[in-house]
């Protein structure tokens, strides 16, 4: 599983808890981050959490071949060239059968740091690479927060 944007893994620990014969791949462009989440997982035994290196632009090879991909908070911080880049890396990267979650601000603002997609374009961009989209939450945590969720065919 695949952990996009982890951080220092606020995600990727209680995933990793949850699912202990899942190993969960944070994937970071921060230095930084990864090496607090590597101190962490060390710190408490978590031998199912890893970190890869991002380019802040693609998946790196170690996050290829995988079940499930979920990003949360990343999302808004990048303009759409990246976002829909990053969702054919997903599609890629997915297994047949694998699920990707996404959680994005919806709008239509491109603003540094404060991106924000209708939901009907990353629906789109989605199905454009074999993803059939599952469910749309919206509301969740803020108003104006979305999750989408899609599936790879088997």
């Amino acid at each position: 599983i695949v952990d996009l944007g982890c951080g220092v893994g606020r995600l990727a620990f209680p995933a990793a808890m949850a699912m202990p014969e899942a190993t969960i791949i944070g994937v970071d462009i921060s230095r930084a981050a990864l090496d607090a989440l590597e101190a962490y997982a060390d710190a408490i035994d978590a031998d199912n959490v890893c970190s890869v290196m991002g380019d802040g632009r693609t998946l790196p090879d170690e996050a290829m071949g995988v079940d499930a991909v979920f990003s949360f908070g990343m999302f808004q911080e990048i303009p759409w060239a990246t976002a829909w880049g990053y969702i054919r890396c997903i599609a890629r990267a997915l297994l047949p059968g694998g699920v990707v979650r996404l959680q994005f601000v919806e709008g239509d603002q491109a603003v540094e740091g404060d991106h924000r997609y209708p939901t009907e374009r990353v629906a789109e961009a989605l199905e454009r690479f074999g993803l059939a989209v599952m469910a749309i939450d919206r509301g969740l945590v803020q108003a104006d927060w979305s999750f989408i969720t899609a599936r790879k065919a088997h």
